[in-house]
């Protein structure tokens, strides 16, 4: 045994696992983040007979040395069963001088202000809007948001927060605007989105009724939508939700009338593509579950969808009902909805 090969895409700046085998024929799945001590090789492939990454960057091999293997799997069996919390505010710098004294901070007082709290994050529970945050883990936090790293650098101490894994403690020093001093022992979570990153190696969820596919909004969604460039394609409104909103509640998702597939029934709407269904017959659409369920449940004379911009889908519920199978046939649609809504 040679050793263990991994990639690094230097373009994107992601780690990836090597579906590659070594030199004597073994393939191994190694996260490039296991910091043990290791006997390690860099090599740069490139050139002729040589791999190129993407946009012709050269791919960076690690090959771990055999000596150190059983200790790197003892990481990976770590590291395989956790996740990397994130500290579920936003903060605001504090070098304004007048911005420290109105806070009721003095002058050997340091650290930010809290702008937002997500809800569904530990921290909705203990801290508040406009709390300075003073230290994470007993370490200080300057007023710029930075903390000390190596001799003579600063960091952004959102470094402190990822060298925690998800679950695991951290100690939390604040002032509030009594000027009251106050340490909260938090334990940290994986934050998610209320337009998630990535959908978890599942498929993606739909519903389809009288031709209108309905589906949730997710970052592979935005990349397969308006491709590679969907930060500056994608419409306005799902940016900002992308960007700035937070879940109100762990099972909020952004449902959108992703296409319709015309047929005689959804004559006129034809034209509705990745709009976002706020309300059904008057109650709000939480997730793509709820929305199925009350589709299919309704027994009213209308189908009502109230969607952003003020536009509204009215189907006759019965028609609609009886006319999705038909579709279904014709575009070779097996389930009128994904698995997970059938569950």
């Amino acid at each position: 045994m040679d050793g263990v090969q991994q990639t690094f895409d230097e373009d994107s700046n992601h780690k990836h696992q090597s579906h590659e085998m070594d030199s004597a024929g073994f393939i191994y799945k190694i996260p490039i983040w296991c910091e043990i001590p290791t006997t390690i090789r860099r090599e740069k492939q490139s050139g002729k007979g040589g791999r190129e990454g993407p946009q012709g960057k050269e791919d960076i091999h690690t090959y771990i040395g055999h000596d150190s293997f059983p200790a790197v799997l003892a990481a990976t069996e770590v590291t395989s069963r956790v996740g990397f919390p994130i500290l579920g505010v936003e903060w605001q710098k504090m070098e304004n001088p007048d911005l420290r004294l109105s806070m009721g901070m003095k002058p050997d007082q340091k650290g930010v202000r809290i702008r937002r709290i997500d809800p569904t994050s530990p921290e909705s529970m203990i801290l508040m809007p406009s709390d300075v945050i003073q230290s994470f883990d007993g370490v200080d936090i300057a007023n710029d948001g930075t903390v000390p790293f190596r001799h003579g650098e600063r960091i952004g101490f959102s470094y402190l927060v990822s060298q925690k894994y998800s679950g695991d403690n951290a100690v939390i020093k604040v002032l509030r605007r009594n000027s009251e001093i106050l340490n909260f022992n938090i334990k940290l979570a994986t934050q998610m989105r209320l337009i998630p990153a990535h959908n978890r190696g599942r498929p993606p969820s739909y519903y389809i009724i009288a031709g209108f596919v309905f589906t949730t909004v997710s970052v592979p969604y935005l990349r397969s939508e308006y491709g590679k460039d969907y930060e500056y394609e994608a419409p306005v409104k799902l940016l900002d939700k992308l960007l700035h909103e937070f879940r109100q509640s762990p099972d909020e998702q952004i449902v959108v009338v992703s296409q319709v597939l015309v047929a005689d029934i959804n004559i006129g709407y034809e034209e509705i593509v990745n709009t976002q269904v706020l309300a059904f017959n008057g109650d709000p659409v939480k997730n793509l579950k709820s929305l199925a369920s009350m589709v299919e449940k309704c027994i009213d004379e209308f189908l009502k969808f109230d969607l952003e911009y003020q536009q509204v889908v009215v189907l006759q519920t019965r028609t609609a009902k009886s006319a999705t199978s038909d579709i279904l046939t014709t575009h070779c649609i097996p389930f009128a909805m994904s698995e997970d809504l059938r569950t």
